[in-house]
Order: structure tokens, then C-alpha cells, then sequence
């Protein structure tokens, strides 16, 4: 006997197999607070070094529109965003502001899967880019830095951490290897639900 298999959950409601899992455009026009749960690496200077309870939220918006002048076509998403994150030795939080801006990994993408964090100076914009390995946009994003190979989960809102979407995790650990198996990177946890409020 022969299997069907159909596209079409139980209740019979198209797949939404054209939503991107990782337009970094959608996923920062928020004004929730996001939380970064863990990450690959320690010790992380672009956060903190070891503080915990590291977290942006949006302070204002530049949203993207057509320009015609020069060879410009597009305007990118521009987010004035807090980042906030505990002094290990205070017990305080130091807060800065950055300028998040959505971007393409390639010119072909239709959508943007790539975003950059960094501070304006009075001379230039000093960064990191960061790929979007995966966001469901309501509980958690995986973020990947291609600079030093540092992977990240964030929280959506606060939430119990057993509550964001396991894909999430998935994204973080990656693909299979070239013998079938995961590789599971550490995780070094950030967000404390004791003292990050």
C-alpha cells in the first residue's frame, strides 16, 4: 500500500509556505522588548562581556521608502534600539543606545535576512552584521555574527524560556554534519529569570 501525504493541516488551511522564517525587516519593527537568553561564546564584548540580563528595545523607527536620487532605489530599516545589560560589579544596568539597520545577504533576496548593530559617531558607524538564522516573530529569534561565528537565541517579550518555539534551538545548533548528526554548540545562558526584570 501506497502513503498520501497532504499539504493541508487538519484543518485544512493552506501551508504559509511563502512567509520567510528570517526577514530581519518584520522582526524589528516591534516595540516589545527582546532578551538574550544564550550564546555560543562567553565572554561576549558587543554585549556586555558576561553581563547578564541583555536586552534592546526600539526607541524609534526610520522606516524604509523609495529614493530616486543618485543610484539609489531603497531606503533600509533604520531602529534607534536601548541596549541594556547588568554590571557584573554593580548589580546595575548600564544602558546605551544603537542603531539597528536591515540588510541583504545578496542583492537577489527580495526581503532583508541580514541585520547590522552598531553606534553612530560624529565620523562613521561603527558595527557588527548579524545574519537571522530564524525568527517565528512572537517568541524567539536565532541570530548568527559571521565576524567570529558567535550564535545567539533572544526572547520575544518576557516569556518563560520553556515557552519560545524550539526551532529557535534548532537554528542555534545548525544543520547536521556530513555524517547525519548535530554538533551542539554550548550555550552559555544570559537571561536570569531571578534578576532580570
Amino acid at each position: 500500500t501506497s502513503q498520501t501525504y497532504s499539504l493541508l493541516p487538519r484543518e485544512d488551511n493552506p501551508v504559509r509556505m511563502a512567509k520567510p522564517k528570517n526577514n530581519s525587516e518584520r522582526l524589528w519593527l516591534t516595540h516589545k522588548k527582546v532578551y538574550l537568553v544564550y550564546r555560543s561564546e562567553k565572554n561576549d564584548t558587543e554585549f556586555g562581556g558576561e553581563a547578564k540580563c541583555v536586552q534592546m528595545k526600539a526607541l524609534r523607527f526610520d522606516r524604509p521608502r523609495k529614493m530616486f536620487m543618485r543610484d539609489t532605489t531603497a531606503k533600509k530599516l533604520k531602529v534607534w534600539s536601548s541596549l541594556l545589560y547588568r554590571n557584573n560589579q554593580t548589580g546595575h544596568m548600564e544602558v546605551f543606545t544603537v542603531m539597528i539597520t536591515t540588510k541583504k545577504s545578496y542583492e537577489g533576496l527580495k526581503y532583508d535576512d541580514m541585520f547590522s548593530i552598531g553606534e553612530e559617531t560624529y565620523t562613521n558607524y561603527i558595527y557588527q552584521d548579524y545574519e537571522l538564522l530564524f525568527t517565528d516573530y512572537k517568541t524567539c529569534f536565532t541570530i548568527r555574527r559571521p565576524s567570529d561565528d558567535v550564535y545567539m537565541v533572544w526572547m520575544i517579550d518576557r516569556l518563560n524560556t520553556t515557552d519560545i518555539n524550539p526551532e529557535c534551538e534548532t537554528a542555534y545548533h545548525g544543520p547536521v554534519n556530513e555524517y547525519g548528526c548535530t554538533v551542539l554548540k554550548p550555550k552559555y545562558y544570559v537571561y536570569d529569570e531571578k534578576i532580570c526584570s
